[in-house]
């Protein structure tokens, strides 16, 4: 996922555009305790994350999370130790409110760069 955004970002230099970050939206709808909080999925999360800081510093604008379930916060608290301080200031977390999180989309992403299931108009 991380690499495709980057190599988005970087054919869109070679386009012209004046892009040097692109925004990351997950949608957590559907996370559920049984299936995404095993010991296999914590360590996926965790290397997910050591990957971003890793090999994917400032790239990103900012990082939104939707559809956040409350069971997530026992997620966030086992990977947030891992966390720059640069993650955490561009981490937006949002519950399953769907106005607090299109409100929160609007002010960072234009209607035109999020897809559909977001509120936006981009096509794939």
């Amino acid at each position: 996922m991380l690499e495709d955004c980057a190599q988005n970002m970087i054919a869109d230099q070679y386009k012209g555009a004046n892009v040097t970050e692109f925004s990351l939206v997950m949608n957590l709808d559907g996370f559920n305790a049984i299936q995404h909080t095993c010991p296999a999925c914590l360590s996926a999360y965790s290397s997910f994350v050591t990957a971003y800081q890793n090999y994917y510093p400032g790239y990103t604008h900012g990082i939104t999370l939707i559809n956040t379930p409350p069971i997530f916060k026992t997620v966030l608290d086992v990977i947030q130790p891992l966390f720059t301080p640069r993650t955490k200031k561009i981490l937006k977390i949002i519950g399953q409110n769907k106005k607090e999180w299109q409100e929160h989309l609007d002010k960072e992403i234009s209607r035109e760069a999020l897809r559909p299931e977001f509120g936006g108009t981009k096509k794939d």
